[in-house]
């Protein structure tokens, strides 16, 4: 099955070469759009709403012998799905479109899983599989580290399953949400026989994964003032309202708390390959 990786990203630095290197041999193609909300804070944010930092560079400099990338710098936006049209628009029918987030990393295992599950359920456009969310709040240090810490934040906000696979449908576009694509006629592709696998973790405190295919995010291992700005951006958006428990846990995160009706637990199990340092077959 021909899959096609799809982000958008912006002051992606920190994470932005690992993901690649994660998931470069797995896809067929990669998309890359660079741009910014224009309810984003701008001070991180050039003056045509591109990344202030190097991530334009870690992308050029990429090893790329398959010409796999394509890096689309957009620019200011009206919203997300602005930019997630860009890619929308490119994507093959038919295909994987796979659309894991920047600071989000599918393990080589779960690669190979999700591609032949997805492959054989023609039946179904809109895929959802289980996120491990690492914690690590701003000037916490644990004794691994990030990448490698040793704590998940469950429950809450965390629980909120998101859906990161589709299979590619003919004029598919992003347009009221950004999160879930849509058929030209508007009906979002997650309204056909959806599939969802929630989180299952054993042992007392978590521990790991049973044997589920799932992403690592470490989006709860920002830096304070990238996690300031996003949080900025999403009550800009008036989630205050709309969702204030999403707001009330990233506002825990920054704060160094324990987010109302989460846990933080001990985590078992493994991280993305490209943090120990591996390289793939390709390169």
């Amino acid at each position: 099955m021909r899959v096609e990786l799809c982000t958008i990203v912006l002051n992606a630095m920190p994470w932005i070469r690992h993901w690649l290197e994660q998931h470069y041999d797995w896809a067929d193609r990669i998309i890359i759009v660079e741009g910014a909300d224009r309810r984003y804070p701008g001070r991180n944010v050039s003056d045509c709403g591109l990344s202030r930092d190097q991530t334009a560079y870690c992308v050029h400099s990429f090893p790329d012998p398959a010409k796999k990338i394509l890096f689309i710098q957009h620019g200011w936006a009206a919203d997300k799905a602005e930019l997630r049209d860009r890619y929308a628009k490119l994507v093959t029918p038919g295909a994987l479109m796979a659309v894991p987030d920047s600071d989000e990393f599918v393990p080589k295992e779960s690669q190979r899983i999700i591609t032949d599950f997805i492959e054989a359920r023609a039946d179904r456009l809109a895929f959802t599989f289980p996120i491990v969310h690492f914690w690590q709040p701003p000037g916490s240090v644990w004794p691994n580290g990030w990448p490698r810490s040793r704590k998940i934040v469950t429950g809450s906000y965390a629980d909120i399953p998101h859906t990161r696979f589709f299979r590619a449908v003919p004029g598919m576009r992003y347009r009221g949400n950004h999160n879930h694509p849509e058929f030209p006629d508007g009906r979002e592709l997650v309204s056909v026989a959806p599939y969802r696998m929630d989180l299952r973790l054993i042992g007392a405190e978590g521990g790991m994964l049973t044997d589920q295919p799932h992403i690592l995010h470490y989006g709860f291992c920002l830096e304070a003032a990238n996690g300031e700005d996003k949080n900025r951006f999403y009550m800009a958006r008036n989630e205050v309202v709309t969702r204030p428990d999403t707001t009330q846990f990233r506002g825990a995160w920054l704060r160094g708390e324990t987010p109302l009706g989460a846990k933080v637990l001990d985590w078992a199990g493994g991280w993305p390959e490209c943090f120990d340092g591996g390289t793939t077959g390709t390169r």
